[in-house]
Order: C-alpha cells, then structure tokens, then sequence
C-alpha cells in the first residue's frame, strides 16, 4: 500500500478530508480490503488512546503556569542585549591565548634542545689532573669525532747520550 494512501485514510479518521476526497477515499475502501483492514486499525488505536489516557495534574493553574512563561520572555527581552565587559577578555583568552601557549611549549623545547646540543658539541673540555707527579694534554678532532688524552709522567727522563738515535736503535750502556 502507498504511503499516500495511508496518510488519506488517517485524514479520513481526523475529518481532515474534503467532501469529494472522503467520497473517493470511500469508493477505494469497498474495493480494497487491505486499506478497510488499516481503517479499522486505525479507529481501534485511536479509541484505545483516546479512552486510556492518563490525566496530570499540575500543581499550579494553567493559566499561572502560562503567566510564569510570558514573565520570563518578557525579561529576556527586556534585559540589556550588550555583553559584560570581561566577554571580550575571555574572547581574547579563547582565541589567542591556545595558540599562544602551543607556541610557547614549542619555544620553551626548542630551547632546551639547542642548549642541551651544544654542551655535546663544546669543542673543548676539562681533564683534571688529580695526580701532582703526572701531566694530561688533549687534543680534539671533530673532523675524525675523537679526543686524545695524553698522560705522562712529570720526572725528568735520565740524560741521553750524544748522538741522534732512532727509535729503532738502542741506547748503549755506559
């Protein structure tokens, strides 16, 4: 059945239908047993709501409840349309004071990375020396990424003989 013809029929039941339309609506029920089947629901729903529904009472007349209703319309509009004035701090807080704070999070780790960077790549450093008989001397390549730490003792080597020698060589005894 159409979706139509359902709508007609629950105008039917409601008088919402002019004369000619009932007249016609009335020629399709003695014909189609299906749309008089959906009628004689319809009036059984329609009485079963009508005869079984509950009454609320409220506690106030209708007329007071209504009266409340208009009441507070009527200061709603009455009320002043401007804003308060704080209305256009929270609007600035809203709007730029976010994108304030991401950026300076953002700011605040960018910070910390190039400080944090560059103490990894000081091009000099301190070894300290805890012993008064030895002597430390550095040397740093960034090229080859390497330090050296050159430890030797502070004593004076014993004299050597005249004459170059090699480190092949040996040093004769005397």
């Amino acid at each position: 059945m159409k979706h139509e013809l359902e709508l007609k029929l629950q105008a039917l039941l409601d008088g919402e239908l002019t004369g000619r339309e009932a007249e016609e609506i009335a020629a399709l029920l003695e014909r189609d047993a299906e749309a008089s089947a959906l009628l004689g629901e319809l009036r059984n729903t329609r009485t079963a709501l009508l005869g079984n529904e509950l009454e609320i009472k409220l506690p106030e007349s209708r007329e007071f409840y209504w009266s409340k209703i208009e009441r507070e319309i009527t200061r709603l509009e009455q009320a002043p349309a401007t804003a308060p004035a704080s209305a256009w701090w929270a609007a600035l807080r809203r709007r730029y004071f976010a994108s304030l704070g991401t950026v300076g999070v953002a700011a605040a780790l960018m910070l910390t990375a190039v400080v944090h960077f560059r103490e990894l790549s000081s091009d000099t450093f301190d070894v300290e020396n805890l012993l008064d008989e030895t002597t430390a001397l550095t040397f740093r390549s960034e090229a080859n990424k390497m330090s050296l730490v050159w430890i030797y003792d502070n004593e004076q080597p014993e004299a050597e003989p005249d004459g170059d020698f090699d480190d092949d060589d040996t040093i004769p005894q005397t």
